[in-house]
């Protein structure tokens, strides 16, 4: 969505531009920003192993359940 709006924004300067040097150096511009942008936005992250994960969860609740007072 960020790089959509990033076009976009040059792009509204190319409306009713008769100059057709104009219009490609505003094409040009739009380009390089949605590149630079698409690279830094988003960055993935490895998850914890499922293994890890669920023997973590099990250990909270039974942790958790230990300091309950009963009903």
């Amino acid at each position: 969505m960020e790089v959509r709006r990033a076009a976009n924004e040059e792009l509204r300067a190319l409306r009713g531009s008769p100059v057709e040097a104009e219009a490609d150096e505003i094409e040009s511009r739009a380009k390089d920003r949605t590149l630079a942008l698409a690279r830094s936005s988003f960055k993935k992250i490895p998850d914890a192993p499922l293994g890890e994960v669920l023997t973590l969860k099990m250990k909270r609740r039974n942790e958790n359940a230990k300091g309950r007072k009963s009903r």
